[in-house]
């Protein structure tokens, strides 16, 4: 079966959305090292051989063509404005009922490390004290004022942390992005916690296609988790916080406020909006 036959407008309906995401990731070297892409291949390989329809599962050997290109994984997720595993997952979940959306490519052989959950993370909270080490977790932020009450999240923009900070505003104690809306946002949680003084988080910036962290953090804050730790009613890709316990999102919800200003970037309206929330 050869390739490019099978990236036309003959492909079967069902299967025709997902697999163009995945021929176009595919020929990214980002993509190919990719927890996100490899998942998505997994899970079309498992919803096509399930398959009662004798044209999906004929699709077997070219999901088969495109695992053999797949590289050592080197990342779970770098949080791409435009995932094309994540989004090739998304559209066979709408035709597939084997399809588990929520499913962390880590529970089929993925090599990625997820943050462990620190004993004081939580304890820090009940004593209203920081830890001389605050943040507790690694990931890409900028430390603003120490009695800062604001942390704004910028989503997938990268540089726009480090210009918020240069300001100087003395109400804003950290500035970070967040790309993935399970691993990101639980550092998210576990940072905010530690420090009982933030009472606001500003989620700005432009929201990453297909993981939509800002909208999981939007639902957590406005309808918390179910049972399995699934952010309720978020149209996100795998908002599920595994390394959380439901205290720990119940004192979040508690603590911290959001102000949702996801779309914008300009420096001068986030900063008003830090300086009106401890006005």
């Amino acid at each position: 079966m050869s390739e490019s036959p099978n990236i036309s407008e003959a492909l079967p309906p069902q299967a025709a959305p997902a697999i163009r995401e995945i021929a176009r990731g595919m020929k990214l070297e980002k993509c190919r090292k990719c927890g996100c892409m490899k998942d998505a291949l997994d899970q079309a390989e498992r919803a096509f051989a399930a398959s009662e329809e004798a044209e999906i599962r004929s699709l077997g050997p070219l999901i088969s063509s495109y695992q053999a290109k797949m590289k050592p994984l080197a990342y779970d997720c770098i949080g791409c404005k435009k995932c094309w595993g994540a989004d090739a997952t998304i559209a066979l979940a709408e035709h597939f009922d084997e399809i588990e959306i929520d499913q962390c490519a880590a529970e089929d052989g993925c090599t990625c490390e997820r943050p462990s959950v620190a004993a004081d993370s939580f304890q820090t909270y009940q004593d209203q004290s920081i830890s001389p080490r605050w943040p507790l977790h690694p990931g890409d932020y900028v430390l603003g004022a120490p009695e800062g009450t604001v942390a704004v999240c910028t989503l997938s923009n990268r540089e726009l942390p480090h210009r918020l900070i240069a300001v100087g505003e003395p109400a804003l104690a950290i500035a970070g992005r967040c790309d993935t809306e399970n691993i990101g946002i639980e550092k998210v949680v576990l940072n905010l916690l530690a420090n009982p003084r933030i009472r606001w988080l500003v989620i700005c910036g432009e929201d990453a296609e297909g993981h939509r962290a800002g909208d999981a953090l939007l639902r957590l804050k406005e309808r918390g988790v179910d049972a399995n730790m699934r952010v309720l009613e978020s149209a996100s890709w795998r908002p599920v916080l595994k390394n959380l316990s439901l205290l720990q999102v119940a004192r979040f919800r508690e603590q911290v406020d959001e102000i949702n200003l996801i779309g914008i970037v300009q420096l001068d309206r986030i900063i008003k909006t830090v300086r009106e929330l401890c006005g």
